[in-house]
């Protein structure tokens, strides 16, 4: 079945009834390119897996826990510190585009609340899992790319180019 913005969009309405509210318990990285949050909301614990293999890459609840490894990933380091404790406020997607944002409320090293959003694009050989900060500026990415777009730590996030009409017009 192909991830197409429709299924993107029946996606973030069911993430949206399931998991808004939610915090993060733990990160995990299980292979290179799938991050799992453990999420909690309403007395009920979520596994929400972000898929960035170029082969079958989604995002889905699952029941599924595959094994880590014995020493976590970077990405994964890096998620665990800036997510962990956070709340989930936010899930949507720009006109029917394979990218999803998940704002999350966080604290900060001074403890004050602050955004974070991590942005999922789902687009095959380019599929890539991206946090940024409130101001979308990247934080870090799953994958390096430096081709049309610059996305790279320090570089301000934008949304791959739109070619097509959209539909929704």
């Amino acid at each position: 079945m192909a991830f197409d913005g429709f299924i993107t969009k029946s996606i973030i309405s069911e993430l949206n009834k399931l998991i808004i509210g939610a915090k993060v318990n733990k990160v995990y990285e299980p292979t290179k390119n799938e991050v799992v949050l453990s999420l909690y909301n309403n007395g009920k614990n979520y596994s929400l897996m972000l898929c960035a293999n170029p082969e079958h890459c989604r995002v889905s609840l699952t029941a599924y826990s595959k094994p880590n490894p014995q020493n976590a990933y970077n990405f994964c380091m890096l998620l665990r510190k800036y997510l962990t404790g956070g709340k989930i406020i936010k899930i949507s997607n720009y006109d029917l585009e394979r990218t999803i944002e998940i704002c999350f409320e966080c604290y900060n090293e001074l403890n004050d609340l602050v955004v974070r959003k991590l942005f999922i694009e789902i687009m095959s050989r380019q599929s890539n899992i991206i946090l940024t900060n409130d101001k979308n500026m990247i934080i870090d990415t799953l994958k390096h790319f430096d081709n049309t777009r610059e996305l790279l730590p320090a570089h301000e996030y934008t949304f791959a180019p739109i070619t097509k009409i959209s539909f929704l017009e």
